[in-house]
């Protein structure tokens, strides 16, 4: 059966119905309102549009992308270790050895070398041997020298007191080619236990292009980013913007201090682990879709919006968006609200310049409720853009 009268939308546009402010009618702008996705719809989480990453013993860590609190994007090297045996001496894994059944010791560095057995090796509760020197037969050259072979009879028991390891650490200044520094970072360890749980954010697959820069109008005072060369920045002052300086906020850091950060927002991100809401999944949000299979095909600057009937519905709505880049950032701006009647099927739009124009089509029930929301359309069928982004 056909739908008959107007629609609550047109009696509030002919001021035929009371203060539409006293309660909402429309659920898709209700907070409370959760979008199911059917069996062909995807709904698209923030969670699905944030950066992989997750903590690892700084030991994990070696060679791979991680996120260091006063450094930021940045890779770890091993550059020099050194056990403690007391006294203030300190040796490497070549001067150390492991008793055997035989005549010989063994050499720890056989089990490998330099990050595979401050790995692999129970440092902390072993009992080792060094070359005393001052038994006899200990001369450098014998059994091929200092580093390589150790007899019974030349030793003596050492116990690991400490592990002290230096981590060169290549950190962004900026990105692109070549554009790191490098900086020592020197940790004590008492004990293994110590190392693996000294944690660091390994960034799985990470890629430069997976940062996003902050939304202007959301950064507040205390607000945590990542500052490109200082790693957490704290948002200290907002200013009242335009202003001269095109600033848009003061951020500190540890190392780097006070750092003002202007309307281009070019060195500031946010955090790898943040989640930001991305502006794009309201384009995503569907409902019924396939009951209007809306399609757009553009010619110029023409656009031709069409979709199918749907018997309940007493009036369809095609929402226009544009999508604009600019300092590295995705802005989505809601231009317009078309409300076409319930007999007509199609919508023609002209003079619109350039590209990234976001088409929604939605149909709305005698009282103003949604029955049916199509995801956004650039041409032909609607597809997941905040996935694609």
């Amino acid at each position: 059966m056909g739908v008959v009268g107007p629609s609550q939308r047109n009696l509030r546009r002919w001021g035929m119905l009371g203060n539409s402010n006293k309660t909402n009618d429309n659920p898709i702008s209700s907070t409370k309102e959760v979008i199911k996705p059917s069996i062909e719809e995807k709904f698209v989480s923030k969670e699905d549009n944030s950066m992989k990453c997750k903590k690892v013993s700084i030991m994990d860590a070696i060679g791979h992308d991680v996120f260091l609190e006063n450094y930021g994007i940045a890779t770890i090297s091993c550059y020099r270790y050194a056990f403690n045996v007391g006294r203030g001496e300190q040796v490497s894994p070549e001067q150390l050895f492991k008793a055997t059944n035989a005549d010989y010791f063994e050499s720890l560095s056989r089990n490998g070398y330099g990050v595979d057995v401050i790995r692999n090796e129970s440092w902390d509760s072993e009992t080792y041997y060094m070359r005393d020197p001052n038994k006899s037969n200990n001369d450098y050259y014998y059994d091929y020298g200092y580093n390589h072979s150790l007899r019974k009879g030349q030793e003596k028991e050492v116990k690991i007191k400490s592990l002290s390891i230096t981590f060169s650490i290549s950190y962004q200044t900026s990105f692109g080619q070549n554009n790191t520094a490098k900086k020592e970072l020197t940790l004590e360890f008492k004990n293994k236990k110590e190392m693996n749980d000294y944690t660091v954010l390994l960034l799985e697959g990470f890629d430069e292009k997976e940062l996003k820069h902050p939304a202007l109008a959301d950064i507040k005072p205390n607000d945590l980013f990542y500052c490109v060369c200082y790693g957490v920045a704290k948002v200290e002052e907002v200013y009242k913007y335009p202003n001269r300086k095109n600033l848009i906020c003061d951020v500190i850091t540890e190392r780097g201090g006070k750092i003002g950060i202007d309307a281009f927002c070019s060195n500031l991100y946010y955090l790898p682990y943040d989640e930001p809401q991305n502006q794009l999944l309201i384009l995503d949000k569907c409902d019924n879709e396939l009951a209007l299979m809306p399609y757009v095909i553009r010619e110029g600057q023409t656009f031709n919006v069409y979709w199918k009937s749907i018997e309940e519905a007493a009036d369809y709505i095609v929402s226009l968006y544009k999508i604009i880049e600019a300092n590295g950032r995705k802005d989505l701006y809601h231009l317009n609200d078309y409300i076409v009647e319930r007999n007509e099927n199609m919508f023609v739009i002209s003079g619109l310049i350039g590209n990234t124009f976001v088409f929604k089509v939605s149909a709305e029930d005698r009282s103003g409720k949604k029955i049916a929301v199509s995801r956004g359309i650039v041409n032909g069928f609607p597809t997941y853009l905040a996935e694609e982004e």
